[in-house]
């Protein structure tokens, strides 16, 4: 693993065969350890970033390797049109005039934040929280008081009416159930429901992360869904509420390769196969490709293939590596791996 500069070797016993599961067991295990070093000497470590992953079996002469490449190549297909600069010029106006403009560029951000946020438990937080940032002008708009629920009731011993407030997201609660629009549902209701118990088990620590992550990965789109409609609605952009939504996150398509090995090198802290990205070569049918360069550290008998990796880290498996195009190098060239996710 690699944090913060730090390069951690570590050995450990996984209950699977499959690699890609055992890798992010790995992480789990040199984050927890690097969490308790935090908490003694208060050092703060970055996020960990998996270099290379080696099966030791007793017995296997050429054990399985995963290696990671170290500088992911990042780039996304969608280009900036002429209509999206003019929402900017419309949003910052707003953004600026109006009395809730900063909690309308709080939320932006926040929506933003979690496009790129590789992590669904955090990416799902961060929607939450530019829900929460939107509550007082979705409650003006419905006009009910922003945080509070005014709940009726009567005294059990002398029978006097009285009314108790209780601090409740009423005007996103209402946003998400389709009361603003006017077209409340069952189903909506139900979604209103499991977002806010997520959000309660994560912000309150009260149950294990790994245990909840599907919830979140389930409910995500919903969340940057309602923040997205509700962000633009208060914008008056209503031609870009949508009916429908295709969560266009962020997700990280890693770059690995996978392969068997009859050595490995001297050096413990030194992985098996270094491999880098040096940039992007334009390539006549798939427009750019990431260029990557490779160092073999082991020596000969080294056997090995690339792949991506689409799916998150937390649930994927062997059979999530999808094979790449590899153009091999000419003498004197740099190798070029192709591959239409890049694109």
């Amino acid at each position: 693993m690699e944090s913060g500069g730090t390069r951690v070797w570590l050995e450990f016993e996984a209950d699977t065969q499959d690699l890609v599961q055992a890798l992010y067991h790995g992480i789990e295990i040199v984050e927890d350890a690097l969490a308790a070093i935090a908490l003694s000497a208060a050092i703060p470590f970055g996020r960990c970033i998996p270099v290379q992953l080696l099966e030791s079996v007793p017995g296997v002469a050429t054990p399985r390797f995963l290696c990671m490449v170290l500088r992911q190549p990042g780039r996304w297909h969608t280009p900036i049109r002429s209509e999206d600069i003019n929402f900017l010029g419309k949003a910052a106006l707003h953004w600026h005039e109006l009395d809730a403009g900063e909690r309308l560029r709080r939320a932006a951000r926040r929506y933003a934040q979690a496009l790129g946020e590789p992590d669904s438990l955090l990416a799902f937080q961060l929607a939450y929280t530019g829900l929460e940032a939107l509550e007082k002008p979705l409650a003006q708009e419905m006009g009910i008081p922003p945080g509070v629920e005014v709940v009726p009731g009567t005294c059990a011993n002398c029978g006097a009416q009285y009314e108790r407030k209780r601090t409740v997201l009423a005007g996103v609660r209402a946003f998400v159930r389709g009361e603003l629009h006017g077209t409340p549902s069952q189903q909506r209701e139900q979604e209103w429901k499991r977002l806010s118990d997520l959000r309660v088990d994560l912000v309150h620590s009260l149950v294990d992360p790994l245990s909840v992550e599907p919830r979140a990965i389930e409910l995500l789109p919903a969340a940057m869904h309602h923040l997205h409609d509700a962000s633009v609605h208060l914008a008056h952009a209503h031609d870009r509420e949508q009916a429908g939504y295709r969560l266009p996150r962020l997700v990280p398509i890693r770059f690995l390769f996978s392969g068997t090995t009859p050595r490995i090198p001297s050096d413990p802290f030194l992985p098996i196969l270094e491999v880098t990205s040096i940039g992007w070569a334009e390539h006549p049918e798939y427009h750019f490709v990431p260029e990557l360069q490779v160092f073999n550290h082991a020596g000969t008998g080294v056997e090995s293939a690339a792949f991506v990796l689409k799916a998150p880290l937390a649930s994927a498996t062997e059979g999530d590596l999808e094979p790449m195009v590899f153009d091999a190098p000419e003498d004197g060239e740099e190798g070029v791996v192709d591959s239409e996710d890049a694109n």
